[in-house]
């Protein structure tokens, strides 16, 4: 205060202190009737009209105040508080400066002015304010948490969590054990999160967010349950919340529970129309589902999404008929969002002096899967006079057979899971690998975020994903002339290094002998007219599907064999075909079995009919194997092209059609024309030993002179173009 206190200030300070904001306004208007140079009252009066709300009022009171008594450390900084509450920061700045003049020891001053260089982004000069604060008073709580917040933002995860831990120690809040929560969560330690976010729900029972964090910590720890339950709770208190409900439906696919999961992703979508991860996530988990209501609405959206600069996950599209032109956009947008150029750890001028060149291979799938089941030949038959082969596991530690027998295929393994993004491109890049190929793209495990770094200076997208990654950062992608005919290359950000027959890599299948199962071991009648279909039901599509009764209706001795990937597919399918006129019991479901089984069920297919937009890949190969006969539709994009791909490596084109109208003729004609058929399946059974699908030393040699066209390339300081290989 700048004159002597009078009991007309006492009065007016208990009047504020009680909430009683209108007789103190009163009573300074009064006083300033009297003494309009009282700079103490213009001061109060601007509290009492702040109290109010009324920023603008109090700002002129509080000048009014400075106009009277410009040394008013008080004013300054009061006046300073308001212009932050108006957004007027660099007036604000002004203001709390003008207090330190006075003042240099006003811990508040020095915190606030950390608020605004905060807000302003000027992240350098709020830790210094926030230092001076804790210089002042160690013990200022708030000042810990700020700097907290600060040291996050500048990637000083455990600088954080220490401020935080210290602020919590002071001054145990909601807000405190909320933040200490989520840098837990950035250090990749969830139960340690669900920890503090307990506290802080304790604190505050209705902090929605805290709840939401919880949910999040426990679905990291695969605590699917105990995590749903945290989102209802978040959801009970803020219901329009489609952060939330987008989280809740992911755990829900977790668990397997499809139908609560679209009706999250729905609610979502319809809160926040642009939210386009629910969106993504919607239209993916009704294939999934085979929920095919209002499907096409769902496809228009997710359309309109994209082309309205949408971020959903790529791979989500794939199995809708969007073209590949829309499927390019959606894939930079979102790599440009998530994954976007890094600070490159090498160069077009990296050059490595190698006896060898080292091929990295980054993938989370080299255990028993798909991908590992392709590639284990091609690793263990790399030239190991030319090529060192070196090996990045982001997948969990597997100890099944593949995983055994695929750590012996490379010179070096690296298991690195627990590894950030960074880390594992450090380690490739400090490895000096050559060429870095990704097995993953954006399918389930992908870690795209480490090829943001460039850990090596030529980098290949190969095998993994069915399509364009939409990254400055992949050079190459390995495909072949039917996947990517020369008018489609507009298509992709990658140059084009085409292989001379398939794009897809071959190993040899283990298969249990034809006699070791019966049709009725798998419940197909003995002499029916097995149409098969083996690919994941979020490929098949009602375009697809229809045609599929169709046959069922005119071959009445036939019966549709798909695989079972969950519950809500089998109803939805059953249910489209009896509303269709096929009995259910038509439709046969293959639980999922061990790979040998698998492939053995083959024997007792007739005729393998693929999907559209996204085709059967390993599927088809597989069937092929076995020796079932396989008819595709030719389709637009690299997902819809991949079973021609292979037919035409292993020489029978003519099961390739190009409309789905040929499709239905084909697949009728050889459900009634026996002979033909067995032709057909004779075809089958000796192409596998001639044709260059299943030719993995032919392979071998043709993959390994695309690396070297891509490495001498590099070497003589040319960039990257679309590369080929002749027969």
């Amino acid at each position: 205060m700048n004159t002597p206190i009078t009991p007309n200030h006492h009065l007016i300070y208990e009047l504020l202190e009680k909430n009683r904001t209108d007789e103190a306004i009163l009573h300074c208007d009064a006083l300033l009737n009297v003494n309009p140079q009282d700079a103490d009252v213009h001061y109060l009066k601007g509290l009492a009209l702040r109290q109010l709300g009324n920023l603008l009022a109090a700002k002129i009171s509080f000048e009014s105040s400075l106009r009277i008594a410009p040394a008013s450390v008080s004013a300054h900084f009061a006046l300073g508080n308001v212009l932050r509450l108006q957004g007027d920061l660099k007036a604000a700045e002004q203001a709390y400066l003008g207090t330190i003049a006075l003042d240099v020891q006003h811990e508040k001053a020095h915190f606030n002015l950390g608020l605004v260089y905060h807000k302003s982004g000027n992240l350098k000069m709020a830790l210094t304010c926030y230092d001076r604060a804790l210089e002042i008073n160690p013990g200022y709580a708030d000042a810990l948490n700020n700097k907290g917040n600060v040291l996050k933002s500048l990637g000083n995860l455990q600088g954080a969590y220490k401020c935080y831990s210290d602020a919590v120690t002071i001054k145990p809040s909601a807000t405190i054990y909320y933040n200490i929560g989520l840098v837990l969560q950035m250090l990749n330690r969830p139960d340690d999160a669900a920890e503090a976010y307990v506290c802080a729900v304790k604190h505050k029972p209705d902090y929605c967010q805290a709840w939401a964090g919880l949910g999040l910590a426990l679905h990291k720890h695969k605590s699917y349950p105990q995590a749903v339950d945290a989102y209802k709770k978040a959801l009970a208190l803020k219901p329009d919340n489609p952060e939330v409900w987008n989280s809740l439906g992911v755990t829900y696919k977790k668990l397997k529970m499809l139908e609560p999961a679209i009706e999250c992703f729905a609610r979502a979508v319809a809160i926040k129309p642009d939210f386009s991860d629910a969106l993504g996530a919607l239209v993916q988990n009704k294939l999934h589902a085979c929920d095919w209501k209002a499907i096409d609405d769902v496809f228009s959206a997710v359309e309109t999404s994209i082309k309205q600069g949408g971020k959903m996950v790529p791979f989500n599209i794939l199995a809708t008929p969007l073209s590949a032109k829309l499927q390019k956009q959606c894939a930079e947008q979102y790599t440009a969002h998530h994954f976007p150029q890094m600070n490159a750890l090498t160069n077009v001028n990296t050059r490595y002096q190698h006896a060898k060149i080292r091929i990295g291979y980054f993938s989370a799938d080299l255990h028993n899967h798909a991908t590992a089941y392709l590639m284990a030949d091609l690793f263990e038959r790399h030239d190991r006079d030319t090529f060192e082969i070196i090996g990045f596991s982001f997948g969990s530690e597997s100890q099944d057979e593949m995983a055994l027998r695929v750590r012996k295929a490379f010179d070096a393994f690296y298991d690195v899971g627990s590894l950030s993004d960074i880390e594992i491109a450090k380690l490739a890049a400090k490895k000096e690998i050559d060429i870095a190929v990704d097995l993953k793209g954006y399918t389930r495990g992908a870690r795209p975020g480490i090829f943001a770094y460039m850990p090596a200076p030529i980098q290949v997208s190969y095998l993994g994903y069915p399509g364009t990654l939409g990254a400055p950062y992949i050079q190459y992608l390995i495909a072949d002339k039917v996947l990517i005919p020369q008018g489609d290359q507009i298509n992709y950000t990658e140059k084009i290094a085409y292989l001379p027959d398939t794009y897809q890599v071959n190993a040899r299948r283990k298969v249990l002998p034809q006699n070791a199962t019966t049709r009725r071991d798998h419940g197909i009648p003995e002499h029916a007219f097995v149409f098969c279909c083996f690919n994941n039901n979020y490929k098949i599509t009602p375009d697809v599907f229809d045609i599929w009764l169709r046959l069922l209706h005119e071959v009445e001795h036939a019966v549709l064999w798909l695989f079972e990937a969950n519950p809500s597919a089998t109803v939805n399918l059953k249910s489209r075909a009896q509303a269709n006129g096929i009995a259910p019991e038509r439709l046969i479901f293959a639980k999922k079995v061990p790979q040998e089984m698998h492939l053995a069920r083959y024997y007792h297919a007739d005729l393998v009919l693929d999907t559209f937009h996204y085709n059967a890949h390993t599927t088809t190969s597989d069937a092929l194997w076995v020796g079932c006969p396989v008819l595709t539709c030719l389709g637009s994009t690299f997902p819809g092209r991949v079973a021609a791909s292979i037919l035409t490596a292993f020489g029978m084109p003519e099961m390739i059609t190009r409309s789905p109208e040929a499709y239905f003729d084909l697949a009728r004609q050889l459900a009634f024309d026996t002979d033909r058929l067995d032709t057909i399946r004779q075809q089958v059974a000796a192409h596998r030993d001639t044709q260059a699908l299943f030719n993995i030393d032919l392979y071998t040699t043709h993959i390994e002179d695309l690396y070297r066209q891509m490495h001498q390339r590099h070497l003589d300081g040319l960039p990257a173009d679309y590369l080929e290989l002749s027969n």
